[in-house]
């Protein structure tokens, strides 16, 4: 038994340096920055994708999994679409840096309001 705990902490130690982290699948967190990015957007298409394919079987427990275990990552990308939304917009107060409710998202550079993009 002590000879299966020896070979499974060496396999572990193996694949420990390969310059993934493990999150299911296997996302590099080695390459630059260009490249880990590239790979995280075509993960989140591929799964936006596979998301809307879910759509048709209306299968309660995926929605409830889906919200369970990303809870944490919807509340970032709600983040930054807030914040993007309100500086953007024409009327209200531009959102702080250091407020609570974007905080999340305060490395998130917004994207430039669409009639400002041609300017």
């Amino acid at each position: 038994m002590e000879a299966n705990t020896d070979s499974e902490s060496e396999a572990s130690e193996e694949g420990s340096d390969d310059g993934f982290l493990d999150l299911g699948c296997q996302v590099n967190v080695n390459g630059t920055f260009n490249e880990r990015l590239n790979n995280h957007i075509s993960m989140l298409r591929d799964f936006c994708d596979g998301l809307a394919y879910q759509q048709q079987f209306q299968d309660h427990r995926m929605l409830e999994a889906l919200e369970r275990d990303g809870a944490l990552f919807f509340r970032l990308v709600t983040s930054c679409l807030s914040r993007e939304r309100r500086q953007n917009s024409r009327r209200g107060p531009m959102p702080a840096t250091w407020e609570e409710s974007t905080s999340r998202a305060m490395f998130y550079r917004t994207r430039p309001n669409q009639a400002d993009q041609g300017t």
